[in-house]
């Protein structure tokens, strides 16, 4: 029984260490993938519009310090600073504090930068001329949407940064050689974007369906009218007076 076991074990061995030997031990099968190059078909597609409102929600809900929050309010008519501060939120009413290196502007600047390049991957994707699996008016709805969160980003930089690189590609390798964008460059991407947008999202009424009801928090045309009407209203405006364009954007909207 002994020699049974070294006779088994020898032949473990030499098993193990011929299978260890090939080429192709280490090679890795995926079973599935997801990449710009398997956004071929509308599940793929909508798969990733999903993903862009689970990228918006990040803007705002940063936990690792609470202070950030206070970055769009303390400062302002809305708060008022107390003596226990984290930080983050400091150079933001004492401004003799505030450098091109503060981490909160770079936080935002990250969040928007990957929303636009979220974006870029699927409208490349849907103005791909090899994709056949969905009808002109499918991919315009589905680019219509994309350029929405793609315009809602650029408006998001052009109001905090001024003029920005515009990308208008999906970046697939590091890239070092940026050049800033003029604010009406900028500018004319969120217009373009915006009214495709408005030309071929559904109203709030046609938005889609599933088991749950209405999918009323999917982008519609009145959304990106509203992101239409505060971007360029503020164009046209001093930093002071952006936050009255935003509420008069609403009313106009409104009624």
């Amino acid at each position: 029984m002994k020699k049974i076991y070294v006779k088994l074990a020898a032949l473990a061995a030499v098993v193990l260490a011929t299978s260890s030997c090939q080429k192709s031990f280490l090679d890795e099968k995926p079973y599935s993938s997801y990449t710009p190059i398997t956004l071929n078909d509308s599940l793929g597609l909508n798969s990733s519009l999903v993903g862009l409102y689970n990228h918006t929600s990040t803007y705002y809900s940063w936990s690792g310090q609470q202070g950030w929050l206070s970055v769009w309010q303390v400062g302002t008519d809305v708060a008022n600073a107390t003596p226990n501060q984290q930080g983050i939120e400091i150079p933001y009413y004492n401004y003799t504090l505030l450098t091109p290196t503060d981490g909160a502007a770079s936080y935002f600047w990250n969040r928007n930068y990957i929303m636009v390049n979220l974006t870029n991957t699927i409208i490349n994707s849907v103005e791909d001329p090899s994709l056949t699996a969905i009808s002109q008016g499918g991919k315009n709805r589905i680019s219509a949407e994309a350029k929405f969160f793609r315009a809602y980003a650029y408006n998001n930089l052009a109001t905090c940064f001024g003029g920005v690189p515009v990308i208008t590609k999906a970046l697939s390798a590091p890239k070092t050689d940026f050049v800033r964008a003029s604010l009406d460059e900028v500018n004319k991407v969120i217009v373009e974007d915006l009214t495709f947008a408005v030309n071929n999202l559904p109203d709030i009424e046609s938005v889609g369906s599933n088991t749950k009801g209405k999918l009323y928090g999917r982008a519609n045309k009145f959304m990106a009218m509203q992101l239409l009407a505060e971007a360029t209203c503020e164009w046209t405006n001093p930093i002071w007076q952006r936050l009255s364009c935003r509420a008069l954007s609403t009313v106009v909207d409104s009624n």
